[in-house]
């Protein structure tokens, strides 16, 4: 077995399990800033900490297959989409 994969492949499950966590949970934290008035005391700080688990879950998959373009290509966009979310996402509590 190659002694590059396993790290490589540790790398994609953690991005994965991060995207896996932090797509729902950034869902109902964004919503529930926006719509209710108690997250509201904790600050702009939970859609932070959200986002950013789904901005390093991204930058984990990237690590998984470095030599192949196509893959590369499509977690560069969501790299991008990823990083304009995490940036926005203060002016939820706004």
């Amino acid at each position: 077995m190659n002694a590059d994969l396993l790290p490589s492949l540790r790398r994609l499950v953690r991005g994965l399990s991060a995207i896996f966590w932090g797509l729902p949970s950034t869902l109902l934290v964004c919503v529930l800033m926006a719509v209710a008035e108690f997250p509201r005391a904790l600050g702009s700080s939970p859609p932070i900490v959200t986002t950013g688990l789904l901005l390093f879950g991204v930058f984990e998959l990237a690590r998984y297959q470095p030599q192949e373009r196509a893959w590369q290509t499509t977690l560069d966009r969501a790299k991008l989409l990823a990083l304009v979310n995490f940036g926005l996402s203060p002016f939820v509590y706004f």
